[in-house]
């Protein structure tokens, strides 16, 4: 490898990308002063491949480790760096809301109140991207809609009024305008004064707008050098060329490839494949890039195709099981992988389908075996989340008598003390309120329960019943600081129960490790909550649970199981000796375009 003479490597579709990068880094240097390997800038495209490349320089010995930066922390590279702290992103999409609360008050047939999160959240989308991108005001006020409903018409002059609110706030930026930021900074401090340390961006595609001129910038470097992930380098000139005529097929996996070769004037078979990056089975390759040609040029299969030879090699190691139903899908996955485990190989179930994974593991636990899920899950669905959930119900809409039976059992109701008496009053009460049909209940009927067992601790669980579940409900406009306050104030002493005499939590909410993590989410909360604005107590709870349901909780588990679950991102800068793809059905393999509450696909 010389840096300053090949600029542009490849890795071919199936190797371990982040494994062969480090290797070859190190082999390289090998002969060199362990100082020059030090002197190595590397940056990546995720956090995952960051933390990946880590763990492999460590498995290194008698070397010194290259710097390593990922895109979204470039700081580092900066001369002088006077970036601000960027806006939180739930900062920024509390500040939409009272925008978007104003949108749907006067265009209330544009969708129900209920999504005014969602809605936000993609509008944040949509604004990253904008700014990403380096699409201005004037590109927005530009876009042709005479062909399409006057639907667009309002939802352009939204966008309008939405970026000149943001063009006011650049004095408090976000981490996407942060990031382009210093990125043009970067390009510009090169330009300048070029550094003399080599500087690898290994990874990415160019998909985004900041990246691809990161891209160029590196490519131009004197010791700069880049590494593109997944390149075909079976792919014919002709196919090639056919991505970069006019109306490109934009959804062909080498399509980014193409559009950055051509900006950088160089073309496909100059870019030299990464040493030692030969993949498992080339046979294999082959066959995938022949059948993923770009679809004005199909009729190859007819040239190429015999030219193929056998496909047995090719398809020897590959099986493919068309299940009937999902439960069986998961299961015969399950069967697989456990197969794996007993045959002590590593195994890695790849899959965008959440419903999918989940009945795997839940499969994989009849047999005690524990895999290593690398997406988490929703905090609406720990233990710690569907407990905030149900408190909403208490301060913000009708508390049934299921609703209220059902937070009276959950495991942090009474939780720190008192629990088996609470347990027996909650038991006797779900009976009374069954017997007597009550929907929802009400001071009233808690006093006739309570008088029917006659005991001074029933009296005084009733009470607390309607002091914190019956007294506590919110009917007025406030400030979504206010209702945040009151509702984690209204959970944690729903913690203590009837026999707490007002004491301060000891901290059931937060003492375990799911606990702590739910913590940190409600501090984030808690730092952004400033920013939201007037809301009734139905629009809090609708914003907080769509906040639940955005964060994931990640906890790492020390399983030596060798069984895993990855995404699309995770399989990209993992390796594992069987790989089972789970979901190969349309809409999930690829995902399905989710419909844009702003732009059609043309706009």
């Amino acid at each position: 490898m010389d840096f300053k003479a090949q600029k542009i490597y490849g890795m071919p579709p199936g190797v371990d990308f982040p494994k062969l990068l480090v290797d070859g880094i190190c082999d390289h240097f090998s002969t060199q002063p362990p100082q020059n390997l030090a002197r190595v800038h590397i940056i990546v495209n995720t956090e995952r491949m960051y933390r990946r490349i880590q763990i492999l320089l460590s498995e290194k010995t008698n070397i010194l480790h290259p710097k390593i930066h990922s895109l979204t922390n470039l700081q580092n590279l900066l001369t002088i760096d006077d970036t601000p702290r960027p806006l939180s992103s739930l900062a920024s999409r509390l500040e939409l809301i009272s925008l978007m609360d104003k949108f749907l008050k006067t265009q209330p047939d544009i969708a129900p109140r209920s999504s005014i999160y969602s809605l936000s959240d993609s509008l944040l989308d949509l604004i990253d991207e904008m700014s990403d991108e380096q699409v201005e005001a004037s590109d927005i006020a530009s876009l042709d809609i005479s062909d399409v409903s006057g639907h667009w018409e309002r939802t352009r002059n939204f966008l309008m009024i939405v970026y000149e609110y943001l063009e006011a706030r650049k004095l408090k930026p976000d981490k996407t305008y942060i990031r382009r930021i210093i990125i043009e900074k970067l390009v510009k401090q090169w330009a300048q004064i070029p550094p003399s340390d080599p500087i690898i961006l290994a990874g990415s595609t160019g998909s985004r707008g900041t990246t691809f001129k990161l891209m160029k910038a590196i490519y131009n470097l004197p010791q700069g050098a880049l590494i593109l992930p997944g390149f075909d380098f079976d792919m014919r000139h002709e196919n090639w060329k056919t991505l970069s005529k006019p109306n490109p097929k934009e959804d062909h996996p080498q399509y980014r490839f193409c559009k950055f070769l051509g900006e950088i004037r160089c073309t496909p078979h100059q870019v030299s494949m990464w040493p030692n990056s030969h993949p498992p089975c080339q046979d294999r390759n082959k066959l995938f890039s022949l059948t993923l040609r770009p679809a004005p040029v199909t009729d190859s299969w007819l040239s190429e195709g015999p030219t193929l030879g056998s496909l047995r090699k090719a398809t020897e190691d590959i099986v493919v099981l068309e299940a009937e139903t999902s439960r069986e899908e998961a299961f015969t996955i399950a069967l697989r992988l456990k197969e794996a485990f007993e045959k002590k190989q590593s195994a890695a179930l790849i899959s965008p389908d959440r419903r999918l994974t989940r009945q795997v593991s839940a499969a994989l636990d009849r047999w005690n075996i524990t895999p290593d899920d690398s997406a988490g899950i929703p905090f609406n669905m720990t233990k710690s989340g569907r407990f905030l959930r149900q408190i909403l119900k208490a301060i913000s809409g009708e508390l049934r008598s299921s609703d209220l039976i059902a937070t009276l059992k959950h495991p942090f109701t009474c939780g720190e003390n008192g629990r088996d008496e609470h347990l027996r009053f909650t038991i006797d009460l779900e009976i009374f309120l069954r017997q007597k049909s009550v929907y929802c209940p009400d001071k009233k009927i808690l006093d006739i329960w309570s008088k029917k067992i006659n005991s001074h601790a029933s009296y005084r669980w009733s009470q607390w019943i309607s002091e914190f579940f019956l007294s506590r409900k919110l009917y007025f406009n406030e400030k979504f600081e206010f209702f945040f306050e009151h509702h984690i104030n209204v959970a944690e002493m729903i913690t203590l129960g009837s026999n707490s005499n007002n004491k301060k939590p000891k901290g059931i909410l937060w003492n375990t490790e799911e606990g702590h993590k739910l913590e940190e989410l409600i501090s984030s909360i808690k730092e952004a909550a400033s920013y939201g604005h007037l809301m009734s107590p139905k629009d809090y709870a609708n914003i907080f649970e769509a906040i639940l349901l955005k964060e994931q909780l990640h906890i790492p588990i020390e399983t030596t199981s060798g069984i895993f679950i990855w995404g699309a991102l995770e399989a990209r800068v993992n390796g594992t000796e069987l790989v089972v793809i789970g979901g190969l059905n349309d809409g999930v393999w690829p995902q399905s375009l989710q419909p844009d509450a702003w732009l059609n696909r043309s706009l």
